[in-house]
C-alpha cells in the first residue's frame, strides 16, 4: 500500500507517510496494518478538508464498488479510513487501517486513493482559499 502511493511522484512529493517499513529489522512479527499519511503543507491537514476528501474517496470507491469504510474501529476486515489526531491541540492526519483484501482488491482500492489524494491536493494548490472552509461552510470541493 505504501510503496504504491510513494509511486506517485505527486503524492511522494507533498505526503510524509509513516508506516514502520523496518519493521523485520526491529525484529518484529508483522508491521501492523495502519498507515498515517499527513500533508507537507499543514493548512491541507485541516479536520474539515479531510474529511471532504474521505466522503469524495468513500463516493468513488462506492461507483467502483471497492469496499472501504470511514472510521478508527480495529478488527474489521474491511479498510478503513479517518480524520485523526493524536490530541485536540494536534494537526489532523489521514489513517488508513488496511483490511484483508486480496492483492487485485487491494491495488484497486489503492488506485482510487491515489487518484482522490492527487485530485484533492492539486485543487487545493490550485484554490488555496479552500483552506478557509469552516466546519459549518456548505461549500464543497470538487474534484
Amino acid at each position: 500500500f505504501k510503496k504504491m502511493l510513494l509511486a506517485n511522484s505527486h503524492i511522494a512529493a507533498h505526503t510524509d507517510l509513516s508506516y514502520p517499513s523496518n519493521w523485520f529489522d526491529l525484529g518484529w512479527k508483522h508491521g501492523g496494518c495502519v498507515v498515517a499519511l499527513k500533508m507537507k503543507n499543514e493548512a491541507f491537514n485541516d479536520r474539515v478538508l479531510l474529511e471532504l476528501f474521505i466522503d469524495v474517496l468513500l463516493q468513488r470507491c462506492r461507483e467502483c464498488r471497492v469496499p472501504i469504510t470511514k472510521g478508527v474501529s480495529y478488527g474489521f476486515i474491511t479498510t478503513r479510513v479517518s480524520a485523526t489526531a493524536m490530541a485536540d491541540d494536534m494537526p489532523s492526519y489521514l489513517r488508513f487501517s488496511i483490511g484483508e483484501e486480496d492483492s487485485l482488491l487491494m491495488e484497486r482500492l489503492t488506485n482510487i486513493i491515489v487518484s482522490t489524494l492527487s485530485d484533492y491536493l492539486e485543487q487545493l494548490s490550485f484554490a488555496p482559499e479552500a483552506v478557509f472552509i469552516d466546519e459549518h461552510s456548505t461549500q464543497e470541493l470538487v474534484f
